[in-house]
């Protein structure tokens, strides 16, 4: 009886493991996915109009992602983890458009910081 018990709760436990990580690793998509899914169309901004900034800084890995932390400890999700990831733990200079909304630097360019 304790042994059918423990296999239960142990089985609801995965479970509610398994919900809990997928609803939270689905999260960051959940407002794009339900607006398309109902037909809305999402206004993408153009990052292209706009003029290039340099940030500075160390790429540091933050889960699956890349991410710039400045000298001043405020941290930059980077849109590219392909071009970050040679430069993990390096100073670099990133070229690329800031989405204030999302924290999210659109990378144009990164290469490391020479200064």
């Amino acid at each position: 009886m304790q042994t059918a018990r423990r296999w239960l709760f142990l089985g609801i436990s995965l479970v509610m493991f398994v919900f809990t990580g997928i609803r939270g690793w689905a999260s960051p998509f959940h407002g794009y996915a339900a607006g398309a899914l109902a037909g809305q169309t999402q206004e993408q901004p153009s990052h292209r109009n706009q003029k290039s900034t340099t940030f500075t800084g160390t790429v540091a890995r933050s889960g699956d992602t890349f991410v710039l932390r400045d000298s001043s400890g405020a941290i930059f999700a980077l849109d590219d983890a392909e071009r970050a990831r040679q430069f993990e733990g390096l100073s670099v200079q990133v070229a690329g458009n800031l989405d204030e909304e999302a924290n999210l630097i659109h990378i144009e360019s990164i290469e490391p910081n020479m200064a």
